[in-house]
């Protein structure tokens, strides 16, 4: 339906806050958790790849799942009412605020 580009911080939210007792609310909840996913790895990569010209300040623990992503993204993005900011930028301010480097 979208090009992830085109994809807004308020879109991703709703689907992050798709309902567990529909079909199409678990869909949405899983396009969320993938989407933030997408994100974090893409961070990781960069790093890896020595590409960023500044720390991106996100650390993920080792066995984070996806699930988890999507509960800290409704958590940070219900408080931005009619957010029209790329959801990857805003999912990397919620990576950085739920995940920080030490």
């Amino acid at each position: 339906e979208y090009f992830p580009q085109q994809l807004t911080a308020s879109r991703l939210l709703y689907y992050c806050a798709g309902s567990a007792l529909t079909n199409s609310g678990r869909e949405r909840v899983k396009t969320c958790a993938g989407f933030i996913s997408g994100v974090e790895e893409g961070v990781r990569l960069l790093e890896a790849r020595k590409l960023l010209t500044e720390p991106s300040g996100v650390c993920v623990p080792k066995g984070t799942s996806a699930s988890r992503f999507a509960q800290a993204y409704r958590r940070y993005a219900v408080k931005r009412t009619d957010d029209e900011e790329p959801a990857a930028a805003v999912v990397l301010e919620v990576l950085r605020q739920a995940y920080p480097c030490e």
